[in-house]
């Protein structure tokens, strides 16, 4: 049974708003009535199965994304889904298989210029699946999301950025810093790397080294608040000669 796509739309309307105020016992109920009506869309499933996810039932959620690849095979997002839980579940071979289809199913003469593109794709998702841990206060599971993006692309600046906010809200206060003093090297011109490289210093009373992150901080994003609340604020620390 076909579905009218504005009918869909507002289905999935309604399980984001359900999942924006965390109730996914009821985009759960939503979701199962609506499989019931109409057991073979592809979409149902797929969000049902990252519902499944978001309630960490990993195993219910491996199911959904088959099912509805069962739908449509070359669903890439139930695909990209479905890479993340197995992961999660150490279930690697099978996840590098799942990979290698969705691979050979992508269009060459669209993709040829992005050999990468799953990777990419998946570390993405590796990524939204951190942030949302995160905003759970869910700080490990956080952290073990972006590890696997980074594994998968240690490119963007904002995963690296995410890595370090969770060893902080861990309390991992140096190996945060010991992380920055690498990394920064990578993105010199990151403003926010250097403000939380800056904030680590200040917790350990290098003032003149936090400071130095600061003004750097500031002279890259000199609109950003955080920048001009620490810079104002480390102009009236006197200088301290001879301390790093």
């Amino acid at each position: 049974m076909n579905i009218n796509e504005s009918i869909l739309a507002n289905i999935s309307t309604k399980v984001f708003f359900y999942w924006d105020m965390q109730q996914y016992d009821a985009a759960e109920k939503t979701l199962i009535f609506h499989i019931n009506e109409y057991p073979k869309i592809k979409n149902f499933h797929n969000l049902l199965g990252v519902n499944y996810f978001k309630k960490k039932q990993f195993t219910d959620s491996v199911k959904q994304f088959e099912q509805a690849l069962q739908y449509s095979e070359s669903f890439a997002e139930a695909s990209l889904n479905l890479i993340i839980v197995l992961c999660d579940l150490g279930e690697y071979q099978k996840a590098q298989e799942v990979m290698q289809e969705l691979n050979a199913q992508m269009n060459q003469r669209t993709y040829s210029a992005k050999p990468d593109y799953i990777a990419i794709q998946t570390a993405e998702e590796f990524y939204r699946s951190g942030m949302f841990f995160f905003k759970q206060q869910m700080f490990q599971d956080s952290l073990i999301q972006y590890q696997k993006a980074i594994e998968l692309n240690s490119k963007p600046a904002k995963y690296h950025i995410q890595v370090t906010e969770n060893m902080l809200a861990l309390h991992q206060r140096k190996k945060a810093q010991n992380y920055l003093e690498k990394i920064i090297e990578k993105y010199p011109d990151e403003y926010h790397l250097h403000l939380l490289l800056g904030l680590t210093y200040l917790k350990d009373q290098r003032k003149n080294t936090a400071r130095k992150h600061f003004e750097l901080a500031y002279t890259i994003n000199s609109d950003d608040p955080a920048t001009k609340t620490y810079m104002s604020l480390s102009k009236d620390w006197p200088v301290e000669l001879n301390v790093p």
